[in-house]
């Protein structure tokens, strides 16, 4: 290709991606549903941003001042994250990590084409940087204000730096794939996961000096942060991981499969996955045949590929869809058009890339409701959080969305899925329902510590989330205040106060609707509601 073309290419490219990002921050969802609440950013990026914020207030890195309690799964990204306090205000701060996220996307696009250049020559570098580029759970990872695109960036940065080492073990090599081991760790709580590949594939390489270097970088790297951590907040394991990796194996593994299996048909994740079945395959019939061919012919993203999907298995999925996944696009991508270009003639090729193009970001732009975009949106909870912070000052609250509401209102917070709640978070498995993050709760312990203020999903029968029944939270002393209607726009008001009504009034609302409640003990009347901006 000629260097004009391939400039062109590369630039229309990166204006894909770019574009999508905007788009997708200014008019679509963050979170797989028609509800409101995720519309600007996911509410667990907002859990990140509180720690930020405590740790730019000099209030050292806790949720809640006086509290420490490890919350957070990504401690690099909240460092990240703090400057934004210096620089803007609560409502600025999303758009702070929107910028952030942009500038770690754009740099993971420009280095897996600068890779695929260097590896299969320019035409497949433009190729592979249009199928990155129209990646949509990429634009989504930007829009959400988590760390994704972070932990992208590195992970990709490894595997350069990785096969760097393989091919050539100098110095020079080796100590820049040793720093990115350490940011890895620092960026994830699992964050050990790549680094530990890294080690398995180099010695698969017969390269054992720099396999022992890397593994000496995260037994002391890992060993110093997990000595901060046992000073810093009196534990081994962040609170994250008890919630989080918690329920029997079977049903973890259950739920990931059912996950994985429409991500693939519904997320455009479905040709990678299958030419990682093809590669896998192919590799283990030539270790059977010369374990020192399949050495010579192995490379790291057949290794890490089905290796980081045992490990999201292991895990249960995730919460929030398609993040974890997201590293899969890249390295699918490289071994699609590693694979074409031996097979493939140049024309079969494009029309090749235009099928994968349409199979991968079809399904998700005509399914996905992250996709269905609208620019007058607001996000009911970035308006509740900012009520409650206005009129109940002092108080204290429970939740179970753990970001946005206690962000904004800046009330000291009694997390109701155990996130920022070691007593629940060593708590057993409360729910024969699976979904991860959302499995450990206790009613009568959250209603033991007497919030001011209780706010959860409300059913018709008046019976909140989390096993928090209406004859629990009404016997001890509590009453709805207010019901949220968290539904996208338009809708008329937002806010109701509720004191008072009849039972069939408030279930009519409830059904047409308002599923979310701010329960209150049984104070002197509240302020009257509104809309929520």
């Amino acid at each position: 290709m000629k260097p004009p073309l391939y400039k062109a290419g590369l630039t229309v490219c990166f204006l894909v991606l770019l574009v999508g990002m905007i788009v997708q921050t200014l008019g679509g969802s963050a979170f797989l549903t028609t509800k409101s609440h995720n519309d600007w950013g996911n509410d667990d990026a907002y859990i990140s941003y509180r720690y930020a914020e405590n740790l730019a207030r000099g209030q050292v890195l806790v949720f809640n001042r006086g509290e420490r309690v490890e919350g957070y799964s990504n401690f690099l990204y909240v460092l990240g994250m703090a400057p934004a306090f210096w620089l803007t205000s609560r409502d600025g701060v999303y758009f702070f990590s929107v910028l952030l996220n942009l500038i770690f996307a754009v740099g993971a696009l420009w280095l897996f084409t600068d890779y695929l250049r260097q590896k299969l020559g320019e035409r497949s570098a433009v190729a592979g940087a249009l199928l990155l580029a129209l990646c949509l759970p990429l634009w989504v990872a930007v829009a959400s204000g988590l760390e994704t695109c972070l932990v992208l960036l590195i992970t990709l940065a490894i595997w350069v730096g990785t096969e760097r080492v393989a091919a050539d073990p100098a110095p020079r090599h080796l100590a820049t794939l040793c720093g990115l081991i350490v940011l890895s760790l620092l960026a994830r709580v699992d964050g050990f996961l790549v680094p530990g590949i890294v080690v398995l594939y180099l010695l698969l390489k017969r390269r054992v000096r720099p396999a022992m270097a890397c593994a000496l970088t995260i037994l002391v790297a890992q060993g110093l942060y997990e000595l901060w951590r046992l000073a810093y907040y009196g534990a081994w394991l962040p609170t994250t991981y008890y919630v989080k990796v918690a329920g029997p194996l079977a049903v973890r593994l259950s739920y990931a499969w059912g996950q994985f299996s429409k991500i693939n048909f519904f997320g455009g994740l479905l040709p990678y996955t299958l030419i990682f079945i093809f590669a896998v395959i192919a590799a283990v019939g030539s270790a059977t045949r010369s374990w020192r061919e399949f050495a010579d012919r192995l490379r790291f993203e057949i290794l890490l590929a089905p290796l980081w999907l045992a490990y999201w298995f292991y895990v249960g999925g995730d919460h929030f869809w398609d993040r974890f996944l997201i590293v899969l696009f890249p390295l699918g991508i490289f071994a699609v058009l590693a694979s074409w270009g031996e097979i493939a003639p140049p024309r079969m090729a494009v029309f090749g890339i235009v099928l994968l193009a349409a199979l991968q970001a079809g399904p998700p732009w005509f399914i996905d409701p992250r996709f269905d975009y609208m620019f007058n949106k607001y996000d009911c909870w970035v308006g509740l959080g900012k009520f409650l912070g206005d009129n109940y000052q002092g108080r204290t609250l429970a939740v179970e969305p753990l970001g946005k509401i206690p962000f904004f209102s800046d009330l000291y917070t009694m997390d109701m899925l155990g996130l920022a709640d070691p007593v629940i978070a060593h708590m057993p498995v409360a729910t024969g329902h699976y979904e991860p993050g959302h499995i450990k709760f206790n009613p009568d312990y959250t209603l033991s510590r007497r919030p001011d203020l209780i706010v959860l999903e409300i059913f018709t029968n008046r019976d909140l989330g989390l096993g928090m029944t209406r004859a629990k939270y009404e016997g001890a002393g509590y009453h709805l205040e207010y019901l949220v209607d968290t539904r996208r726009p338009p809708r008329p008001q937002r806010l109701l106060a509720v004191r008072g009504l009849s039972d069939t009034a408030v279930i009519g609302l409830i059904a047409n609707g308002y599923d979310y409640a701010v329960a209150a003990r049984n104070d002197p009347p509240a302020p009257a509601a509104g809309d929520l901006r």
